[in-house]
């Protein structure tokens, strides 16, 4: 009997325990998805480079017809493909 109880207090002292552990993490997740959320902006070291977002005009026009280009050559080539699968398929299936 003496026995059994003092199991019993184990199982009790373990669950106990990770009751606890688990109501802290529950603690943890509602304070990180319900806590307060700020940026803090702090002043700038005078010794970072900037990076330069903002760029002219005459080479953004550059960098979207180059974009345009590659677009346009991929649709061809994808086109291109398309158009042999399907003659393939279409002698492969007229062979049978």
């Amino acid at each position: 009997m003496a026995k059994a109880e003092k199991v019993l207090a184990q199982k009790e002292q373990k669950y106990i325990q990770k009751i606890s552990d688990l109501e802290f993490q529950l603690a943890q997740y509602k304070r990180l998805v319900f806590g307060q959320k700020r940026e803090r902006f702090e002043k700038a070291d005078e010794n970072q480079l900037s990076l330069p977002f903002e760029i002219d005009p005459v080479t953004a026009g550059k960098q979207e017809e180059q974009f345009e280009e590659k677009r346009t050559k991929n649709v061809l080539r994808k086109n291109q493909v398309i158009k042999g699968v399907c003659r393939f398929l279409t002698t492969f299936l007229l062979k049978k």
